[in-house]
């Protein structure tokens, strides 16, 4: 009997062979800015930043005792960084804050916010 070419899988049927672009793209996006961590991939961690660059939209910052570069891309981060970085600027020490997730009163929409 021959074999019937339907029956054969590929390795690209593969569920564990599907490739999740989307990702892969994410990761180089992050390496090309040479950043760690997205904001968004932090949600209920805390973190002690330790130095701004709102011109790139990240920040230096230790998560447990490694030094990371975060970026972000959310408005309401950009503000509150900048109010860090004239604190560190006049206090020569970082700020520990949690990374949260929040929803609009008035949208619905949720964004991420530092506490």
């Amino acid at each position: 009997m021959s074999e019937n070419p339907l029956d054969r899988v590929s390795e690209f049927q593969e569920p564990s062979a599907a490739v999740n672009f989307e990702d892969i793209r994410r990761e180089a996006q992050k390496k090309a800015q040479g950043l760690n961590y997205y904001m968004s991939e932090l949600v209920g961690r805390e973190i002690v930043i330790v130095k701004v660059d709102l011109a790139n939209n990240r920040c230096e910052a230790f998560l447990g005792d490694q030094l990371v570069y975060i970026g972000w891309k959310s408005g309401v981060i950009t503000k509150k960084m900048t109010l860090i970085d004239k604190f560190i600027r006049a206090n020569f020490q970082g700020v520990r804050v949690k990374i949260v997730e929040r929803t609009s009163k008035n949208t619905g929409k949720t964004y991420l916010d530092l506490e």
